[in-house]
């Protein structure tokens, strides 16, 4: 098919779209000449936009209506990296023809790109003819994505025996397509066929042995069943592409359950530093998962993580705080009080009218002997919410306790009033309880 058939086909016939995300104006100029020679492609059907965020109502729109679009992005954009936006786009819209322009473009990087799913890497200064080509292949449907399309439509809708028919008869025509083998053994997976899920697999893995996704899809089915052999599988894979940070932390876990911290702690170094160089977004993320993963077997390397986690994080939220207040907590336990308030107060800046967070400043700031910060503390986080600890033993218990000590009988009494009816068998709350009510008089005269 000639280039403007095609072109013509993808915008008239398809209604097919371009969204291209670039700051760079030749770029934007080479595409529209590119396109302008060869069809009169509708201006409403090629977007622009200069930066990722801007294009994501686009994006969505053209997903949720099913159009067949090419999404054209820059590797970076005002000196930012892209990486993370390429991700999402190929995790969020896997339909979508994904072409990649940039320069000095890594091996391994190259190798990730295509992983995810990307269909080219278009080198700068790009011809129009260059362009043009990448974009006609994009536009072009082959066998193989109809297949692909069909058959996840068939899976999806739980209908596994008609995605084994069009499997089975695309086969007889084209015996030795891999991706044909690796949707089978996808198709045998839905149904919960192990057994014959991972022979589609390996029969893909034989016809092609760079195609990463039977390996991948392998690997996850004997994540649950043989260590060994899922390390093996994931170490393939990973010398095909290297440059993927979530993998070294995939391995790193089957490490930890062998028990070789080691191996694993030098796999979770190696992907950081990958994260570090091209996830700027995510990186935080990053830090935070591979905390909770290492927690038990690796404590103090887990501190490390969870505070680069606050360290490199872009933006924060409430679901975050559990972070801080971690954080917070390891080095009261460590009698590092003063590091304990700065991460408190850092997290103050996301939630500055969370009574939680000035509840522990005020006992750390007790581990300190602070008594007038533990006051403004524990002021500030009744005045937010004057029952904040109502149904916590912890914090009654811990506040009643500290105005004990402060010799404030009348203030600890209800405090420990209230985590003596959480938990009635408690007698350290007991013997403080009774210390209050015999300095208040309680039960004298009688």
């Amino acid at each position: 098919m000639l280039d403007n058939d095609v072109l013509h086909d993808f915008f008239s016939e398809q209604k097919g779209q371009i969204v291209c995300i670039t700051n760079d104006l030749s770029m934007v100029r080479t595409l529209r000449y590119s396109i302008a020679s060869q069809s009169k492609a509708p201006d409403d059907l090629i977007h622009f936009f200069p930066k990722p965020e801007t294009a994501t109502q686009t994006l969505d729109k053209l997903h949720k209506d099913k159009t067949p679009f090419i999404v054209l992005i820059e590797r970076k954009i005002n000196g930012e990296k892209t990486t993370d936006i390429i991700l999402r786009i190929s995790r969020l819209y896997p339909l979508a023809c994904l072409l990649v322009v940039g320069s000095n473009i890594t091996k391994d990087l190259a190798a990730f790109f295509y992983e995810i799913g990307t269909k080219a890497i278009i080198n700068k200064p790009v011809s129009a003819d260059t362009l043009l080509k990448k974009l006609t292949a994009c536009m072009t449907t082959s066998k193989e994505q109809n297949l692909t399309s069909y058959v996840r439509e068939l899976i999806s809708s739980a209908n596994s025996t008609e995605a084994l028919e069009a499997i089975n008869k695309y086969l007889v025509l084209t015996p030795d397509s891999s991706l044909a083998y690796c949707l089978k053994g996808d198709t045998f997976l839905s149904e919960g066929n192990l057994q014959q899920a991972t022979k589609a697999y390996e029969r893909a893995i034989g016809i092609t042995r760079y195609y990463t996704e039977p390996l991948k899809r392998l690997a996850a089915i004997y994540k649950y069943t043989d260590d060994d052999k899922a390390l093996e599988l994931l170490q393939k894979v990973d010398s095909i592409s290297p440059f993927n940070p979530e993998r070294k932390i995939e391995m790193a876990e089957i490490h930890l359950r062998k028990g070789n911290t080691d191996k694993a702690t030098l796999l979770l170094e190696r992907g950081f530093k990958q994260a570090s160089q091209e996830f700027s977004l995510s990186l935080g993320d990053m830090a935070e998962r591979i905390s909770v993963l290492i927690s038990n077997k690796i404590p103090d390397l887990a501190e490390e993580y969870l505070a680069k986690a606050i360290r490199t994080k872009k933006t924060f939220t409430m679901l975050d705080l559990h972070m801080f207040n971690k954080l917070g907590m390891i080095h009261r336990n460590k009698k590092e009080w003063k590091e304990a308030i700065e991460v408190y107060k850092k997290a103050l800046d996301i939630a500055p009218n969370d009574p939680a967070l000035y509840y522990n400043m005020a006992l750390a700031y007790h581990d300190g002997k602070v008594q007038s910060d533990v006051k403004r503390c524990l002021g500030k986080a009744f005045d937010l919410d004057p029952e904040f600890y109502k149904g916590n033993e912890g914090a009654s218990y811990n506040i009643g306790s500290i105005f004990l000590e402060y010799d404030d009988t009348k203030l600890a009494t209800p405090f420990l009033e209230h985590a003596l009816e959480l938990n009635p068998d408690n007698d350290k709350t007991k013997k403080k309880l009774k210390r209050c009510k015999k300095q208040n008089g309680v039960g004298k005269g009688r």
